[in-house]
C-alpha cells in the first residue's frame, strides 16, 4: 500500500488502531477501527440507492454489461487537511501512516463514494451504480456499444480504473444485486431461492421467526 501511494508516513498527532488479517490472494488486508473517529463526524445524509428503485430502471432492457471498480473507495483521494485525521498505526513499533486515498470503515465513505458515482453518471439513464457495481442496461446490442462508449469516456475522464476479471460485458443475462436481469425481467438468483425452498417448515414461533428472517 505504500508503493502504491495509498498510505504515507504520518505526523498525526490522531492514531486509530489497526489489524493486518492475510487475504485469500495471499495480500494482506489492513482494518483500520475509526469508531472514535465517527463518533467525532458529521453525518452524511446523502442516501444510498434501494434495490427495487435501480430494478425498475433496468426492468425491460435486453442487453447487460457490469462494471466492477478496481478498489473504488481507494480511487477517491482524500483531503490534504483531513489526511492526518485517519491516521492508523499497524501495531508496535510498525510506524504512524495516513491514507492519501479513501478507507474502508470511515462513517462517510459509502456516501461520498455513492455521492462521486452519481455525480459521474448523473447524464446516463441507462447506467445505474450501487456503491462500486456498475449496470449499464440497453434494448439492444447497438444501442448497447453507444451506451458502452459514454460510460467508459465518463470513467476515463474522471481517471477511474476497472477490475477486468469482475465486469460483464454486453450479455443477455447478468447477476446484480442478488438478482437475475434478462429480458424475460428480474428475478432472484436460484442460489437464494434454494435456501428458501429447502427451509423446513415452521413449527413454532420461533422456527417461522427464523424464517421470516431468512426471507425478509
Amino acid at each position: 500500500m505504500h508503493k502504491q501511494g495509498i498510505i504515507e508516513p504520518s505526523n498525526s498527532p490522531w492514531m486509530a488502531p489497526a489489524v493486518c488479517t492475510p487475504k485469500k490472494s495471499g495480500e494482506v488486508r489492513i482494518c483500520v477501527d475509526y469508531r472514535k473517529l465517527n463518533k467525532k463526524t458529521r453525518k452524511d445524509a446523502y442516501p444510498l440507492p434501494l434495490p427495487d428503485d435501480i430494478f425498475d430502471k433496468v426492468r425491460g432492457a435486453a442487453v447487460y454489461s457490469t462494471l466492477d471498480m478496481q478498489s473504488g473507495f481507494w480511487q477517491i483521494p482524500v483531503n490534504v487537511n483531513d489526511k492526518e485525521k485517519a491516521a492508523f498505526s499497524p501495531g508496535p513499533g510498525m510506524g504512524l501512516f495516513q491514507f492519501t486515498r479513501m478507507p474502508f470503515g470511515l462513517t462517510g465513505a459509502p456516501t461520498t463514494f455513492k455521492r462521486a458515482m452519481d455525480s459521474l453518471l448523473e447524464d446516463l439513464p441507462f447506467a445505474v451504480a450501487y456503491l462500486d457495481d456498475i449496470i449499464i442496461f440497453s434494448p439492444d446490442s447497438t444501442t448497447h456499444g453507444t451506451h458502452l462508449e459514454a460510460v467508459f469516456t465518463q470513467l476515463r475522464n474522471a481517471g477511474l480504473t476497472l477490475k477486468g476479471s469482475k465486469c460483464k460485458i454486453g450479455v443477455s443475462e447478468v447477476r446484480y444485486l442478488g438478482h437475475v436481469f434478462s429480458a424475460k425481467g428480474i428475478a432472484p438468483c436460484p442460489s437464494k431461492t434454494a435456501a428458501v425452498k429447502s427451509w423446513p417448515v415452521p413449527a413454532d414461533k420461533t422456527s417461522l421467526k427464523r424464517f421470516i428472517g431468512r426471507t425478509s
